[in-house]
């Protein structure tokens, strides 16, 4: 399905100017995290319902939020297996450092 791969900045502390990058389908069991994104930058639940791409340029590009960054293995059946960084939660930006949506 069509998807919105992100690319967060974080900002401040000992990981400044690091990178995360997260895929969010716009559709099916991906739609969760999408919200949860769109809802950290201030979308409201009407516009959360009918979601509309074309406003991520002024709305949400740019925006900061905040992160937690997870370890999982991959591949899941190594052995061993390599350990990779993903985003877990968005939640709206609060405090000094943040991450930057683009």
């Amino acid at each position: 399905g069509m998807y919105v791969k992100w690319e967060l900045t974080l900002h401040g502390g000992d990981y400044d100017n690091w990178k995360q990058w997260k895929n969010t389908l716009l559709g099916g069991d991906g739609l969760g995290m999408l919200k949860e994104i769109l809802a950290s930058v201030g979308y409201t639940e009407d516009e959360l319902s009918d979601i509309d791409t074309d406003d991520f340029d002024s709305r949400v590009i740019g925006q900061s939020v905040m992160i937690s960054v997870t370890t999982y293995p991959w591949p899941k059946n190594a052995d061993p297996p390599e350990y990779r960084n993903g985003v877990g939660k968005v939640r709206p930006f609060q405090g000094t450092a943040g991450s930057l949506l683009s």
